[in-house]
């Protein structure tokens, strides 16, 4: 666990691929550099509404191509959630509870 979040910090990314996982740190401590990232994949790894919102901060992910939260327990979504990932071309928000 200790590993991951040191490299997670120190390595910059084309593709994020959380999927799948139990995930019990804090993700917004470790993703320093989020605007390297052109594909996160957050599918089944237990999303809530509350964790998305504060944890997942998407506006800071300019940069991102592909987002996909699939399998998670997202019921709603804030208006402007994608406002500013402009180069945004495809979301999965497939078998959520929305």
């Amino acid at each position: 666990n200790n590993l991951m979040q040191n490299v997670l910090i120190r390595t910059s990314f084309l593709e994020l691929d959380l999927s799948f996982n139990e995930i019990k740190f804090s993700v917004s401590k470790i993703i320093v550099d989020r605007t390297k990232i052109s594909y996160l994949n957050l599918a089944s790894i237990n999303l809530t509404n509350f964790l998305f919102d504060n944890e997942f901060k998407l506006s800071s992910f300019i940069n991102v191509i592909s987002i996909n939260l699939s399998f998670n327990f997202i019921t709603s979504l804030e208006r402007n959630t994608f406002l500013m990932n402009q180069n945004l071309k495809i979301l999965d928000l497939s078998h959520n509870l929305i």
